[in-house]
């Protein structure tokens, strides 16, 4: 059946999609919108180990290091859209969802981790950061194979345009939960990374009772 999106949006389906892309996206913008204050916090641990940090050739060589971070992110990004769509395309739409889900709670509660580590060496800082976004930005990359296909899987080709922009305003839902998330988190970022890590576990739970809508039969005439 080819749903036009009033039929769409009276479909339990809709509504898990729906929340899954809010809760996802969340975690990616979380990172995008804050890579600069993430970068800014690991410099204020270095400078607190480092009284020159002002002062010193190194203290400027990290911090061209971590502006090089929004580059790497969309360089994954991109990298994740064609990943997970060609697993998605072997395993399935909702079971690459269930996987990217779960791989972005580790990648999350690892960052919280690396975070609570406190560590104070600029190569370490510089590695262990570049990796954390690096993988946040892959999967984030992969709302945008997995969400489309899913829409029209469910819901039809005829009226994909006006569908995927009804399930796409989750997006928009995400970038202003995850850009306000560290102004009321307190703590630090670990716990913004904790608080992302459980979203994206609350996507994969929801992921398990997703399934396409059963299309109503046809009326007799």
């Amino acid at each position: 059946k080819d749903y036009n999106w009033r039929e769409m949006v009276r479909t339990k389906s809709f509504w898990l999609l729906w929340t899954m892309f809010v809760l996802s996206a969340t975690c990616g913008l979380m990172m995008i919108g804050n890579v600069g204050n993430v970068a800014q916090s690991f410099e204020d641990i270095y400078a607190d180990a480092n009284p020159d940090f002002v002062t010193t050739e190194e203290n400027i060589l990290l911090m061209a290091q971590l502006a090089t971070l929004v580059g790497i992110l969309a360089v994954f990004n991109g990298a994740g859209r064609v990943v997970w769509g060609f697993i998605s395309d072997k395993i399935g739409r909702t079971k690459a969802m269930k996987t990217m889900f779960l791989v972005q709670a580790l990648i999350y509660l690892c960052a919280a981790a690396f975070t609570m580590m406190k560590p104070t060496d600029e190569n370490t800082v510089f590695i262990g950061v570049t990796a954390l976004v690096s993988a946040a930005g892959f999967c984030f990359g992969g709302n945008f194979a997995l969400f489309p296909p899913t829409t029209a899987d469910y819901f039809g080709t005829k009226n994909f345009g006006d569908n995927y922009g009804k399930v796409f305003t989750s997006y928009g839902v995400g970038g202003v939960i995850g850009a306000l998330m560290p102004a009321f988190i307190s703590g630090g970022f670990e716990y913004v990374f904790i608080g992302v890590a459980v979203g994206s576990l609350a996507a994969m739970a929801l992921a398990f009772m997703t399934k396409p809508p059963v299309a109503p039969a046809p009326k007799a005439e």
